[in-house]
């Protein structure tokens, strides 16, 4: 329930009491609110419960003695001393901030202590560690190397067959008049060498762009993983 909902409803529920006693505690409710601002209207409503507890709290205390008491946070209360809304809701906003204050947590300090510690064991391991990763990195070059190369082989053997199949076609072609017989086979078998040739080269020309295409990729996301990191860090 939002204020002018909550003010809506009191206002119908003090049906029974004189269009004075009302405006009375409509004014003071709405000025208690203006007097806390609009970031505490909220909690203050929650605090405050039914409006129509509030005003039959209102009606059993005031009860035509509109003169000889206060309105509260939880009704009308007789015989008090009166205070005006932002001198009694002072108290409630500095508890409202100290509640806040204490519920906001404190910017962490850097643990210098972990930072050396975490230094202090980099310097101990590096001996160690270096060695091994550069020698991980060395093998894993070396492996794409190796693999690399046999796709290159493999993708150069096919198109060498592409070659042999179409110059044993166009020897097959030339002899076609002197060598019939020698012709046909040389054709055939040009023709036969010609698709194995294509499709080798094919086939290992797409997994030797494939290759590089996701190499290139990985390489990208590894060297932006650190400024991602950074950025994060900054923002937080």
């Amino acid at each position: 329930m939002n204020r002018m909902e909550f003010m809506q409803a009191l206002e119908g529920a003090l049906y029974d009491v004189s269009s004075e006693e009302k405006e009375a505690a409509l004014q003071y409710y709405n000025d208690y609110l203006d007097d806390a601002g609009p970031e505490c209207e909220q909690s203050i409503l929650r605090e405050w419960g039914s409006p129509w507890k509030l005003a039959e709290s209102i009606r059993s205390g005031m009860n035509g003695r509109l003169e000889e008491g206060e309105f509260t946070e939880t009704g009308f209360s007789a015989g008090g001393e009166k205070q005006c809304p932002a001198q009694k809701h002072a108290s409630f906003q500095e508890q409202e901030k100290a509640q806040a204050r204490q519920g906001k947590p404190a910017k962490s300090m850097p643990n210098v202590w972990k930072w050396i510690a975490i230094a202090l064991l980099c310097l101990i391991l590096a001996p160690v560690c270096i060695p091994v990763v550069i020698t991980i990195v060395i093998l894993m070059i070396a492996l794409l190397a190796v693999v690399f190369a046999v796709v290159v082989a493999l993708l150069a053997a096919g198109f060498a067959v592409l070659l042999c199949g179409l110059a044993a076609v166009m020897l097959g072609i030339g002899r076609i008049f002197t060598a019939p017989a020698g012709a046909a086979v040389l054709f055939g078998g040009g023709l036969l060498l010609t698709v194995a040739g294509a499709l080798l080269t094919l086939l290992f020309g797409w997994l030797l762009l494939k290759g590089g295409a996701v190499l290139f990729r990985g390489a990208v996301s590894l060297c932006r993983k650190p400024i991602h990191k950074n950025r994060r860090g900054n923002q937080g």
